[in-house]
């Protein structure tokens, strides 16, 4: 009997869920066999033999079926329609006035008319915003790259997709933005190695110039500027690091990515550049300097009754002793 129950009670399940009208005698007897508390009133089927059994096994089948092909049906339907919200950014509210208008409707034909009319009037929203979403979409883009400082199309890609205003576009550009913001993402640890690196970059050229004026050491303040050349030094000795992180950094991105470029430039090759430069030009200035060899120290500095302090020519050649 158990098993019976069990069938008589999914055909019941699936019944209500379609919200189908019993079409044969043996429909009807479903609906009625089972009493309040779920059991079986025999009764109902008189003799419950193995022919009885095979009977409701088959309706059950044919109900099930019926069931998983409606709900594919609106899981289909469904998927569509949040997909297009999305797209659209359509408020949560409506979303959820539309949910509720068709909560009750369970798998039956209505439920999934309902679910393909607002399928329809959303896609003619979407066609009526079109060229909207388009621009949209490659403003994102444009932000993103400029992100990252790169390009990730080719011009002959970036042509193609920008001459055309469709369905396709849109989800080409799309698929995009994802990609870029997982590239992005992934980017995350260069990007901020570089920040720092650009900082230190230019500090030390900050450094640089005011090393071609002495007598700021013995103005009003020298203390605090001297304080502040100090702290800006000790950012510049952490480049020769900065340098190989980076390298690292672009040279793994590169393996798994294409060529790393930063304003249309190889980032390797433009850091490569940098560093070569700021060395030629270091070695320039310590022959202009009379090979490099350390001035010696003043005899009002000799002679003053304060704190000796380091001169910015000690400063400057820590600053020089770090550069790659």
């Amino acid at each position: 009997m158990q098993v019976v129950e069990e069938l008589v009670m999914k055909c019941q399940d699936n019944m209500e869920q379609l919200r189908v009208d019993p079409a044969t005698e043996l429909d009807q007897k479903i609906l009625g066999a089972l009493d309040s508390s779920g059991r079986l009133q025999v009764r109902v089927f008189g003799d419950v033999g193995s022919k009885t059994i095979d009977e409701i096994r088959s309706r059950s089948k044919v109900f099930g079926d019926e069931a998983t092909a409606r709900f594919k049906e609106l899981s289909d339907v469904g998927d569509k329609i949040a997909e297009i919200c999305e797209i659209l950014e359509v408020p949560f509210e409506e979303q959820d006035d539309f949910q509720n208008s068709v909560n009750d409707l369970g798998l039956t034909r209505e439920a999934i008319q309902a679910g393909k009319d607002r399928l329809q009037e959303l896609n003619s929203r979407k066609m009526d915003r079109m060229t909207e979403l388009i621009q949209e979409r490659r403003a994102q883009i444009v932000e993103l790259q400029n992100d990252m400082g790169t390009v990730s199309l080719a011009e002959e890609e970036e042509e193609e997709v920008q001459s055309e205003e469709g369905d396709d576009t849109l989800k080409a550009l799309d698929v995009q933005i994802l990609d870029l913001r997982s590239k992005l993402e992934a980017l995350q640890p260069l990007l901020e190695t570089k920040k720092k690196y650009d900082k230190a970059v230019l500090l030390r050229v900050k450094l640089d110039e005011a090393s071609k004026d002495p007598d700021r050491l013995r103005r009003r303040g020298s203390a605090l500027l001297l304080k502040e050349e100090e702290k800006m030094g000790r950012q510049v000795k952490k480049i020769p690091e900065q340098v190989e992180v980076l390298k690292r950094c672009a040279l793994e991105w590169e393996a798994e990515n294409g060529i790393f470029r930063f304003n249309g430039e190889r980032y390797i090759d433009t850091l490569e550049q940098t560093e070569s430069h700021w060395k030629s030009r270091n070695k320039k200035d310590s022959k202009s300097m009379g090979g490099g060899v350390t001035p010696k120290k003043s005899k009002s500095r000799l002679h003053s009754t304060s704190t000796p302090r380091r001169e910015l020519g000690d400063v400057t050649e820590m600053h020089r002793n770090s550069s790659c």
